[in-house]
């Protein structure tokens, strides 16, 4: 399964985090929330001392996320950059260091990892490179680690990541080469994985005074990684855009309005608009800045993101789907509390909303997490990677602090509590030969949410039991519920499942098998009798339900919209059952036969908007239409970008 890399650092002192979440229904929207895991902040290993990077994977093959840090100390005169691991558990633990690799000697106080998949299927192992010419790669065995290194050719590797360039499956690496330091002639070297080793391909110029970070991110939506690269002088992020017909990049483009004083891990890109479309942002300088993607590597003008406080050297940003609603969420770093104050507390500032077109948010709220460093100046570096440490199904974050000026390196898990719906403990008994009782253990979040049963079919049709639908009120705690069901076929095994929608679109369900006893002689339903509710591809017998037909979780379409791909009609939840009546739509024209929750992608939708248009018919004659918003299909051009 492929991972993303995301890496997130800041600046000053204590370590802030301001965060949003964008809304579903209503403009509902869950506000990210973390707390501090149960190892605490530790040093990366004893004697570490200087600027630390991190990386998260499965490294003992076990299952379970570990950390991976790589960082300097120890030794007074020449100390080596070492890459420790810390083994988690799955509840947020971690272990104590086991060391994975150390270079001969210290040449760069600011080591990277990353985590890579050199084999298809096999361990995961980790890349790591410290300004020298060479790149170290560390794969275990269990808990035991061997070494091996790379050469980079000339010039010092100052910044490395992984990914599949090649779409073979497995994964290659790309390095920043700066060959002189302050020039502008620094190179962006691709290197492919051949199975047998990592061959070197041909090299780009970055056009960067003394870059130092690159990110793989397909911003041309076309499959294949770009390489987004920033450096330490101000407003200076290019994209080098990958090539179709082989292994490598095309030139250099400057993203144009950057501002701010530059600074590493100020880049992140991710689908923050909502449009389908992979968008940048930028912090420096104080400000966040959004660079709307245009779906072919391009971006928009810069919109500054207004009244949100940011770190002021290069603000880290980061982005994850924080409470599950299909969504993607942004995180950046905030300015301390207390800049230059010895064991400043850990502060995260979490802003919730949205980015509408004026680039606005919609709620914040502030916590502090104890102290994070022995020591902190106005040039500390932290740093925030994304991992589900718990296992809990909601991506946690491993902060990385300190290790500039005197201010010792700490790492700590910070686990996600943001609020979502669960459902636990699900159970069901048949009450006659053609209704049965499901009981379950159910929460919504700090938002209203819905209870209802579905019936699944062995067909994969999703049938929302009528009458099933119970409300769950926001920020209530956990309770069980009764939901009846009516109108199963008899002497049979039937399954179904619990779902909870919450109003801005976040799921949770749990299934369970009930099976009805045989029909009484004489009479009673048969073995065709429909579910008194419906299918989302039309099919079912309406059932009357009375008062105001209402739509509480608008529809969505979930999948990846790609040429080939399934994509989805989630129907969303409702007030009553009914005959779900389901229209595919291409920019705002119906498709022709497109009428189940199920749908492929065709070449024909290449460039156009999809959405699915819901309506909800009683049989009393009330109906309501709703429609999803959109998803966008990529434009696959052949030959190179340009």
């Amino acid at each position: 399964m492929r991972r993303r890399r995301v890496v997130v650092g800041a600046a000053l002192g204590a370590l802030g985090l301001t965060a949003w979440s964008a809304p579903g229904a209503a403009g509902a929207a869950v506000t990210p929330t973390f707390q501090v895991g149960p190892s605490g902040f530790v040093a990366p290993f004893p004697g570490a001392s200087l600027v630390p990077d991190a990386c998260v994977g499965d490294y003992d093959a076990d299952g379970h996320a570990d950390v991976a840090v790589a960082v300097g100390g120890e030794e007074p005169t020449t100390p080596p950059v070492k890459l420790v691991v810390r083994f988690g558990d799955g509840t947020g633990a971690l272990s104590a260091p086991v060391e994975a690799a150390r270079t001969p000697a210290f040449v760069s106080t600011s080591p990277r990892c990353v985590a890579l998949e050199a084999t298809p299927g096999g361990p995961t192992e980790i890349a790591l490179t410290h300004a020298s010419s060479q790149v170290t790669i560390a794969s275990s065995s269990g808990r035991a680690f061997a070494q091996q290194t790379l050469d980079a050719g000339p010039g010092r590797v100052v910044g490395l990541d992984a990914g599949d360039l090649d779409l073979d499956g497995d994964d290659d690496l790309v390095i920043l080469r700066q060959v002189v330091t302050g020039d502008s002639v620094d190179l962006l070297v691709p290197f492919e994985n051949t199975g047998t080793g990592f061959v070197e391909r041909a090299s780009n110029a970055t056009t960067l005074t003394d870059p130092t970070r690159v990110q793989l991110v397909d911003l041309g939506e076309d499959g294949r990684p770009d390489a987004i690269v920033s450096s330490t002088s101000p407003g200076a992020v290019v994209v080098l855009p990958a090539l179709r017909a082989t292994l490598g990049f095309g030139p250099a483009r400057a993203v144009a309005g950057v501002g701010g004083v530059g600074g590493r891990n100020a880049v992140t890109a991710g689908d923050v608009t909502g449009d389908g479309r992979a968008d940048l942002l930028v912090g420096g300088d104080g400000v966040l800045r959004a660079f709307a993607g245009d779906g072919t590597g391009g971006v928009a003008a810069p919109q500054t993101i207004p009244g949100v406080p940011v770190a002021q050297f290069g603000s880290a940003t980061v982005v994850l789907d924080a409470d599950g609603d299909g969504a993607l969420d942004a995180v950046a770093a905030a300015p301390p509390a207390s800049p230059g104050t010895a064991g400043s507390a850990f502060r995260a500032v979490a802003f919730a909303g949205s980015l509408d077109p004026a680039a606005r948010f919609l709620a914040s709220a502030t916590s502090t997490f104890g102290a994070s460093t022995s020591a902190a100046t106005t040039e500390t570096t932290q740093r925030l990677v994304p991992g589900d440490l718990d296992e809990d199904g909601r991506p946690d974050l491993v902060a990385v602090t300190g290790g500039g000026a005197g201010a010792e390196p700490r790492i700590a898990v910070l686990l996600n509590t943001t609020a979502v719906p669960s459902v636990r403990e699900v159970s069901a008994s048949a009450t006659s030969a053609t209704s049965a009782v499901v009981r379950a253990t159910v929460r919504g979040s700090n938002l209203p949410a819905t209870a209802e049963v579905e019936l699944v079919r062995s067909n994969g049709q999703v049938d929302v039991v009528a009458g099933s639908q119970q409300a769950v009120p926001a920020d209530a705690p956990a309770a069980t519920v009764e939901l009846p069901v009516a109108g199963l076929p008899p002497a049979t095994a039937s399954a179904l499942r619990v779902v909870v929608r919450t109003a801005n679109g976040a799921t949770r369900s749990r299934g369970v098998v009930v099976t009805t006893p045989a029909a009484p002689p004489g009479g009673g339903p048969t073995s065709g009798s429909p579910v008194p509710g419906t299918s989302a591809g039309g099919a079912g017998t309406p059932s009357a339900a009375p008062g105001v037909l209402q739509n509480r979780v608008r529809p969505r379409i979930r999948g990846r919209a790609r040429v080939g791909q399934a994509l989805a009609c989630d129907v969303g939840a409702w007030s009553d059952g009914g005959r779900f009546i389901v229209r595919w739509l291409r920019g705002s024209q119906q498709v022709r036969g497109a009428t189940t929750i199920l749908r492929t992608v065709k070449a024909g939708d290449r460039g156009k908007t999809l959405r699915c248009r819901v309506t909800l018919r009683r049989d009393d004659g009330a109906a309501l239409t709703v429609t999803s918003p959109p998803v966008r299909v990529p434009v696959r051009t052949s030959g190179r970008r340009r």
